[in-house]
């Protein structure tokens, strides 16, 4: 069985649990910020693929980071997870969950790239745009990028919405050299 596949089962199987327990928003609270914590933490992922450690040594790093921290059943599921020697899959199992989650619960996520900070008001109504569009309720996160020059890049799934002034101008440059 392929790691990505192994990573389905493993998300499905925590997601399942949660749901009967009925603590499925806070373990998905605890699940998106262990996500993020791998995505910017390099000690915690070279913990995760060390294969020196023993079991045991992980879980004790494990019970002493997250116990009292998490949701207990986050825990269980890591222990469990070092048990099988499968937290090597951690990452992938987070956003397995992060996507199963979203999709029970109509949610979508959406990045909104400009060049700086917008009004709360204008999030809100593109959010509200978003929603109506994708029939889905809609998370924005918003980067800041000063190179577009003004306008704005939406990100949303796989397409790109490109409003940036710099594309534009781009455009524009490519439109009279190709004339001349």
């Amino acid at each position: 069985m392929s790691d990505s596949r192994a990573a389905r089962r493993y998300a499905q199987a925590i997601f399942s649990v949660a749901k009967d327990q009925n603590v499925l928003a806070p373990l998905a609270e605890d699940m998106t910020a262990l996500r993020d914590t791998l995505k910017q933490s390099l000690e915690l992922r070279l913990f995760i693929q060390n294969p020196i450690l023993e079991k045991d040594e992980q879980s004790k790093v494990v019970r002493s980071v997250f116990e009292g921290r998490g949701h207990p059943l986050l825990v269980t599921f890591l222990l469990f997870l070092i048990e099988k020697s499968r937290l090597k899959l951690l990452s992938d199992i987070t956003e397995v969950f992060d996507s199963i989650f979203k999709s029970e619960n109509h949610l979508m996520s959406a990045q909104l790239e400009v060049e700086r900070e917008i009004e709360p008001s204008m999030l809100k109504e593109l959010n509200e745009k978003i929603s109506q569009r994708f029939g889905k309720k809609v998370e924005t996160s918003v980067v800041i990028n000063p190179e577009l020059l003004g306008g704005f890049k939406l990100h949303i799934n796989d397409l790109v919405f490109d409003a940036s002034l710099k594309t534009q101008l781009g455009k524009f440059q490519e439109n009279v050299f190709s004339t001349i």
